[in-house]
C-alpha cells in the first residue's frame, strides 16, 4: 500500500524510514499528502478516507520541523460527508498548504477550496477541475424481487408521516422535494465556498454549475 505521506527535506530529498520503521523529520521539511481517487467519509482496509487524510493534514501542520504542505490531489469527488473534516482543518490550520492537482472534481475541488493557500495544475493534459455541483443516485430493484415473490411493506405511523418523504417521492419518479431538501441546500453551500475560495472567479456558463475545465 502507498504511503499516505511522504516527507521531503529542505534539499527536496526523500526521508526513508529508518530500521524502526519510524521517520525522524528535519527542520525545514516539506510534507507531500495524498488524496487520490473517491473519497468516502470513513477509511477501510483499501482506501484512506476524509478522516485518516486529515489526520494526515494535521500531523504535518502540528510537527515544528515541517514548514508547509503539498497536498496532491487526484480523482473524480466523492460522499458529501467527507467535506466536514477538510472545512474543520481549514479553519485552525497554521502552515501554507499547495494543491497540487490533476482531476480535481466536485468533493476534491471543494476540499482544496477548503484548505488550499495555492492551486496548481500537475500538467496541461489530464488537469482536469470543476465539477462544481452535487448528485444523489440509486437502483430501484423492487420490480425485479416482485418477479421472484418478494413483497415490500413500508408501514410508518402517524408520528413519521415525513420520514423518508423526499426519498419515498423519488422512487416515484416525483424528485422535486428531494432537489429541493437534500441537493439545492448543499450545492448552494458548495457554490458558496468556491466562491469564498476563489474571489477572483469569473463566473461564466458552468463554472457554479457542474462543468468541468482543462488546465488550459
Amino acid at each position: 500500500t502507498k504511503s499516505l505521506v511522504s516527507i521531503l527535506d529542505s534539499n527536496n530529498k526523500a526521508i526513508k524510514p529508518n530500521q524502526d520503521g519510524m521517520i525522524e523529520i528535519p527542520k525545514g521539511s516539506v510534507a507531500i499528502i495524498d488524496m487520490v481517487g473517491p473519497i468516502m467519509k470513513y477509511g477501510d482496509w483499501c482506501t484512506y478516507g476524509a478522516d485518516e487524510i486529515v489526520n494526515a493534514l494535521r500531523m504535518a501542520d502540528a510537527n515544528p520541523n515541517i514548514i508547509g504542505i503539498v497536498f496532491n490531489v487526484d480523482g473524480p469527488g466523492g460522499a458529501v460527508s467527507a467535506i466536514g473534516p477538510f472545512i474543520e482543518f481549514g479553519k485552525t490550520k497554521t502552515k501554507p498548504v499547495v494543491a497540487l492537482i490533476d482531476q480535481c472534481c466536485s468533493l476534491h475541488y471543494w476540499s482544496v477550496c477548503a484548505v488550499a493557500d495555492y492551486i496548481m495544475a500537475d500538467n496541461n493534459v489530464s488537469a482536469s477541475i470543476g465539477s462544481v455541483g452535487v448528485i444523489t443516485s440509486f437502483a430501484d430493484n423492487r420490480k425485479y424481487l416482485e418477479n421472484l415473490g418478494y413483497v415490500f411493506h413500508e408501514i410508518y405511523p402517524k408520528e413519521s408521516q415525513h420520514k423518508n418523504e423526499a426519498f419515498a417521492m423519488a422512487l416515484k419518479g416525483e424528485y422535486d422535494l428531494i432537489k429541493e431538501e437534500h441537493l439545492s441546500p448543499i450545492a448552494i453551500k458548495f457554490q458558496g465556498a468556491v466562491k469564498a475560495a476563489r474571489p477572483n472567479l469569473q463566473e461564466a456558463t458552468g463554472v457554479l454549475t457542474g462543468k468541468t475545465f482543462p488546465a488550459d
